[in-house]
């Protein structure tokens, strides 16, 4: 007999309160609307409420239309009831602790009316980091520092690092999205790779190579090369007069020294 009566409030209770959905999947960070209508001509100056929990009897409530919200959701969770427009649930930036079963309630003397939803905040896998150079990469030419960074278009919760190519294990160079790269740090050519991970996996961005022309602790001269980085062949005339100062290559005629420099797609070679 008791069942009978719970099935009948439940049946009852869908009647009087349906939501656009009762599964939702939301990512990390993102953003879940939950759209419910009501029967007005009852409930319209009910209490209505946002509850957690897997039993109707038991689960907390975490805000009400009275102006309730505990408070470490405050900035997170909203509920507003629009009347005959609807009831919306908003909950933002969006935490895996999140994940669980909730209940929109309205208030009722013997038995609130309720409907469960179900909400599962997942990860996005990341994508393939691109990386470009922050400044002009022939900047390298006069030994100035530059910054190259590396961002993932999907992926949630990312963390970024730098490595270098070595002949064993590649070596860690930065444990941010930008690479630093000035006189001091650069000793040799090498070869450079950033990584993007989160829980779900990681992924390495194709390499970014420096060729050192002249070390030096303040003055080098090094190349940058990034794969990708143009759309076709770009040919920079440029004469030795203008370098001849950064290359001390006074003894040498400035009108014999003229050559084209080819970048091909960030990748810098004399021809």
């Amino acid at each position: 007999m008791m069942s009978r009566l719970c099935l009948m409030l439940i049946f009852q209770g869908s009647l009087q309160l349906q939501c656009d959905r009762n599964e939702v999947n939301g990512i990390i960070g993102g953003v879940l609307v939950v759209i419910c209508q009501y029967q007005t001509s009852r409930y319209l100056f009910s209490k209505k409420y946002w509850c957690l929990g897997e039993s109707r009897s038991t689960c907390e409530i975490l805000m009400d239309t009275d102006g309730y919200v505990r408070a470490e959701l405050n900035n997170r969770f909203k509920i507003q009831d629009a009347k005959r427009r609807g009831l919306f649930i908003q909950m933002a930036d969006l935490q895996i602790s999140d994940t669980g079963v909730y209940w929109v309630g309205i208030d009722e003397i013997y038995s609130d009316i309720m409907y469960r939803i179900n909400i599962r905040v997942t990860e996005v896998a990341v994508s393939e980091p691109r990386v470009w150079s922050l400044s002009p990469p022939e900047m390298s030419c006069w030994g100035k520092p530059l910054t190259v960074r590396c961002t993932s278009e999907r992926g949630t919760q990312i963390k970024y690092g730098w490595f270098r190519t070595t002949g064993s294990q590649p070596v860690s160079m930065a444990g941010s999205s930008d690479l630093q790269l000035h006189c001091g740090i650069l000793t040799e050519d090498g070869r450079y790779f950033c990584t993007a991970g989160n829980s779900l996996g990681n992924q390495n961005s194709q390499d970014v190579t420096v060729q050192l022309l002249r070390p030096a602790e303040a003055d080098c001269i090094y190349i940058l090369g990034i794969r990708g980085e143009c759309n076709g062949t770009t040919r920079l005339r440029v004469s030795m007069t203008e370098l001849e100062l950064a290359l001390m290559c006074r003894n040498v005629k400035p009108k014999t020294m003229q050559f084209d420099i080819l970048l091909w797609c960030g990748y810098v070679t004399g021809k």
